[in-house]
């Protein structure tokens, strides 16, 4: 599950040719948060505030903001460090 597959998913299908099928890592992911997340006290309510939305880099977060403008636009105003802890 790279974090840059989807943005290289259509290269990867040209390359491939049509009898490989890609699986999304990024779609099946989400479709799995998803499935978690309903019913439970962390999931949105209908009509319920607006989500916010946090970038996190756990590497260089200026280039992170930098690359991940060009990307995600607009939406990607701000990125914060995070240290992973094992």
């Amino acid at each position: 599950g790279c974090t840059h597959y989807p943005f290289l998913a259509r290269v990867v299908s040209s390359v491939l040719g049509p009898e490989v099928v890609l699986v999304s890592s990024a779609e099946e992911t989400a479709f799995d948060v998803r499935s978690r997340l309903q019913g439970s006290a962390l999931a949105r309510r209908p009509g319920g505030s607006a989500p916010v939305r946090r970038f996190l880099s756990s590497g260089d977060v200026s280039w992170f903001k930098h690359v991940g403008q060009r990307l995600f636009g607009p939406e990607l105003a701000s990125a914060e460090g995070v240290t992973w802890q094992p």
